[in-house]
């Protein structure tokens, strides 16, 4: 692991890893349900779902690498999701439960670790 990685507190790792995985598995299938046609909602907010999976993915190995433009594109991401949930009446406590999980990792962890980012 490289040493500019190991900054990282090891729940840090963890947290964002997770999120990569579920990321990951609801990238999955969130391909499957369009490529089956069997959506519960509609194509475009499937369409912004799979959109924020993808840009969590990405955004948290640019985190890895200490660019700021990760931290912003998952704050921003999650933002619109969220925001679109709220606005369309489809907000859960889970969507919330994800916005607030984003934004206790860049509070609590990354923002004491901000000047270290490029």
């Amino acid at each position: 692991m490289p040493s500019h990685v190991s900054k990282f507190s090891s729940e840090l790792r963890i947290l964002l890893r997770l999120i990569q995985i579920v990321a990951a598995i609801s990238l999955m299938f969130g391909i499957a349900t369009l490529a089956r046609d069997t959506a519960s909602i509609a194509d475009w907010m499937l369409l912004l779902y799979l959109t924020w999976f993808t840009l969590a993915i990405v955004s948290i190995e640019a985190i890895f690498r200490w660019l700021k433009v990760g931290v912003y594109t998952l704050i921003l991401a999650t933002l619109v999701v969220t925001l679109v949930e709220i606005l369309t009446g489809r907000a859960t406590i889970g969507g919330a439960s994800l916005g607030i999980l984003v934004a206790y990792i860049i509070i609590v962890y990354i923002r004491p670790l901000w000047g270290d980012f490029e």
